[in-house]
């Protein structure tokens, strides 16, 4: 889980291996054996790792599923919600009430 996580993240981030080995202070050759499950990380770069991307240690070492970055789509979403007025905003909480007890019903 960890080297999948850690390489999802680095492509999402658009970096390549060589500048992580490079913020680590590691050969290119050692962090990719980090993601080809090869090397376990120590927790000082672990934890480097983890400020990094702005995720937690659990998340990289897959203790917590809950995906660090938002879709485009929900991003999308949340900066229109936040654009709103106080109006717009109750209609679209309404909304969500609706189908989320629409979708409990199925």
């Amino acid at each position: 889980m960890f080297s999948l996580r850690i390489s999802e993240l680095r492509k999402k981030k658009g970096v390549t291996q060589s500048e992580i080995a490079e913020i680590l202070n590691v050969t290119n050759k050692a962090y990719s054996a980090y993601e080809r499950q090869r090397n376990q990380m120590n927790h000082e770069m672990l934890c480097r790792l983890a400020d990094y991307y702005g995720v937690s240690t659990d998340y990289l070492l897959g203790r917590d599923v809950t995906p660090p970055f938002l879709s485009d789509e929900e991003q999308e979403i949340i900066d229109n919600y936040r654009g709103l007025d106080e109006r717009g905003k109750k209609s679209v909480k309404n909304n969500i009430s609706f189908e989320v007890e629409q979708s409990k019903k199925k």
